[in-house]
C-alpha cells in the first residue's frame, strides 16, 4: 500500500473520530447526567466535546485534501509527529489514569486509538 493511501484511511480515521463524538450524549446518558453538575462543568463537557470534534474534522479534512503535503513538507510531517504524540498519550497515559482497560467499551477504545497510532507512524517510518 503506498503512504498516500494510508494518509488518506488516516484522514477518514480523524473523520470517524469526530463522527463518533456526536453519540456521546446518547452513549454517556447526557440527559440525565449532565443536570447532576454545575452549569459550568456541563458546559465544559459539551464544549470540549464539540471542540474535540471540529480538530478532528479540521485534521481528517487536512490529510484528505492535501497528502502529498502531510508526506513530503516539515509541515506535513510534523503534523504526524503531533498527531502520533496524542495517540500515545491518550493510549498510554489517559487511558489508563481515567478509564482503565476492563470494560468492552475501553477496549473498543484501545482499538481505535491504536489504529490512529499506526495510521500516523507508517508514513513517518515509511
Amino acid at each position: 500500500m503506498n503512504m498516500k493511501t494510508v494518509v488518506y484511511i488516516a484522514g477518514a480515521h480523524l473523520i470517524f473520530c469526530g463522527i463518533s463524538h456526536l453519540g456521546f450524549s446518547k452513549i454517556f446518558n447526557w440527559k440525565e447526567e449532565l443536570p447532576k453538575m454545575s452549569v459550568e462543568n456541563r458546559a465544559c463537557i459539551q464544549v470540549l466535546n464539540q471542540c474535540l470534534m471540529l480538530f478532528w474534522y479540521l485534521m481528517g479534512a487536512l490529510y484528505l485534501l492535501f497528502p502529498n503535503e502531510i508526506l513530503t513538507t516539515s509541515l506535513g510531517k510534523a503534523l504526524l509527529m503531533g498527531i502520533s504524540f496524542f495517540w500515545v498519550i491518550r493510549l498510554f497515559v489517559i487511558q489508563p489514569v481515567y478509564v482503565g482497560f476492563d470494560s468492552k467499551e475501553s477496549k473498543i477504545q484501545v482499538v481505535i486509538f491504536i489504529v490512529g497510532l499506526a495510521l500516523s507512524l507508517i508514513p513517518l517510518l515509511g
